[in-house]
């Protein structure tokens, strides 16, 4: 059998991707698969199948500088050490761009729309699409009452609604529907805030 270092080197040289695809995917797959599974706690085969296939197309993307990522592994005897490596910091870097783009979402329990911050440096078109799906998935929490998260989406409905009831009015109509006070209704949507401002680690 064709030794891992025989194949690095034809990728290497000749731009060979079935070598890499042999190493990565075919021999070592199954181990990648388990670093992925540990690293991101995933449990979904499909989702640890996705992340690898992901890896491995970023492992045959040039750097910015156009150089090729694998260029250390040359006459390396164990080039998956190497590629593991590779794979943990792939995955930690992922896990911080999605830190950053998390922070730039903000609510209120006032009901009024996240806002993303669109001057970082980090910004990119995919930001807004990113942090607007990061906020969809705060909120289907499942770990809150129904009623806090009833009393905050009618809020952030009301808000964007150009014939809706603004401020305390509305505080009080959902306060009369629910028997609850104005009050009462102002401190739900706080918890709720609190929950998702949890989800999307912002403090």
């Amino acid at each position: 059998m064709i030794s891992d270092t025989e194949l690095m080197t034809r990728y290497l040289d000749d731009n060979d991707l079935d070598a890499l695809y042999e190493i990565v995917i075919t021999r070592h797959g199954g181990d990648l698969r388990s670093v992925i599974r540990h690293r991101m706690r995933l449990k979904e085969r499909k989702e640890v199948e996705e992340i690898l296939i992901d890896f491995y197309d970023f492992l045959i993307t040039p750097t910015e500088s156009g150089e090729i990522r694998l260029r250390n592994c040359r006459n390396d005897t164990t080039p998956i050490k190497y590629i593991t490596t590779s794979l943990t910091n792939y995955i930690d870097e992922s896990f911080r761009q999605s830190q950053r783009r998390r922070s730039h979402v903000t609510v209120s329990s006032d009901g009024e729309l996240p806002e993303i911050i669109e001057s970082d440096r980090d910004y990119d078109p995919q930001l807004r699409t990113d942090c607007y799906y990061s906020f969809l998935q705060a909120i289907a929490t499942p770990d809150v009452a129904g009623r806090d998260r009833y009393i905050y989406l009618t809020l952030l409905l009301n808000s964007i609604s150009d014939d809706g009831d603004k401020g305390v009015d509305m505080h009080r109509k959902l306060a009369d529907q629910l028997d609850m006070t104005p009050a009462a209704v102002k401190k739900a949507a706080e918890r709720f805030e609190k929950k998702i401002r949890h989800n999307l680690n912002i403090f």
